[in-house]
């Protein structure tokens, strides 16, 4: 595990992504923020990062119609297709 990673995530640096749990299931989770950002930079009123939990065909959308989202979401939604692509399934039967 590196120093990106920690008892609740571990960091996967050849997709910028990060794996956990999540009801029991693998997750993947991509950041589609500037993560140099201190606490007292972000622009929010409150220093909260916000997920959603979303089956592939559900963010879709999003690389279906770029033009309709920030660049750096739609770049972090390609990374997550590209990690859920190249996963392998190993069947324990």
């Amino acid at each position: 595990m590196n120093s990106n990673s920690n008892d609740f995530f571990a960091y996967i640096p050849e997709y910028f992504t990060w794996a956990t749990n999540f009801r029991e299931h693998l997750a993947f989770v991509s950041c589609s923020t500037d993560m140099d950002y201190l606490v007292e930079q972000m622009q929010v009123d409150k220093p909260v990062y916000l997920a959603v939990m979303a089956h592939k065909q559900q963010l879709q959308p999003i690389l279906d119609n770029p033009h309709l989202f920030d660049p750096a979401l739609v770049n972090a939604v390609k990374l997550l297709f590209i990690q859920y692509d190249n996963l392998k399934v190993v069947n324990h039967d």
